[in-house]
């Protein structure tokens, strides 16, 4: 390569390289039919990213959408359901949420496209994400014609049954007993044939404070 194509392939990435990381997105950007959809979003942000600041579009027209977000360890977590939602194109946008990118601040609106597809989920879980100080449950769903086995992985602060088995669209809820006396965050893992889940929880939970030792005094 010459030296006029090294410096294009310079001045680009010093044109384009903020942008691409200012905010970044880690997505899926196929989901099957009924598929939970379930996105981290890291940037350095000036507002709170809140439920009113996401919307969904189905080509250029916005959807109604079941869906939530949480802000673990200065991330924000949002899951969404896609049960019944069809075969296309589909986008989430966040709107009104200031961020910067190197000394400038962006208002721009944040866009991540994403597509279902015509293949059917094995399963879909409610919520993605979870913030909890208490024993919680996670909603599982079989989306398929047949029985399934989903197994359930923990990390060792949790305590649950290993594995859930569905009837065709029976729904059930995986019971999870905290394990831990301190704040934590982790994931667990929900797996089927087909499809494998990664589901956020923050756990915080208040420190215990030791009350000092009381001394009785005789004289």
């Amino acid at each position: 390569m010459n030296k006029k194509g090294i410096e294009i392939i310079i001045l680009f990435l010093v044109l384009f390289s903020p942008t691409l990381f200012a905010v970044e997105i880690k997505m899926n950007s196929e989901f099957d039919s009924g598929e939970t959809l379930i996105a981290s979003i890291s940037g350095n942000f000036l507002d709170e990213i809140t439920r009113e600041n996401i919307l969904f579009y189905q080509n250029h027209v916005r959807i109604p959408l079941s869906y939530d977000v949480r802000e673990i360890n200065g991330d924000f977590y949002i899951y969404a359901l896609l049960l019944e939602k069809g075969v296309g194109n589909y986008s989430m946008v966040i709107k009104n949420v200031r961020y910067t990118e190197g000394t400038q601040i962006i208002e721009e609106e944040i866009r991540k496209n994403f597509t279902i597809t015509e293949e059917t989920a094995d399963f879909s879980v409610n919520p993605g994400c979870l913030t909890t100080s208490d024993n919680f449950f996670l909603e599982v769903q079989n989306l398929k014609n047949e029985k399934i086995i989903i197994s359930v992985k923990t990390p060792s602060i949790l305590i649950s049954n290993s594995s859930v088995e569905l009837k065709s669209g029976e729904i059930k809820k995986v019971y999870f007993n905290l394990n831990t006396e301190e704040s934590a965050f982790e994931k667990i893992e929900l797996n089927s044939d087909d499809i494998s889940y990664s589901i956020p929880i923050f756990l915080y939970l208040p420190e215990k404070i030791e009350e000092p030792e009381k001394v009785d005094f005789k004289f």
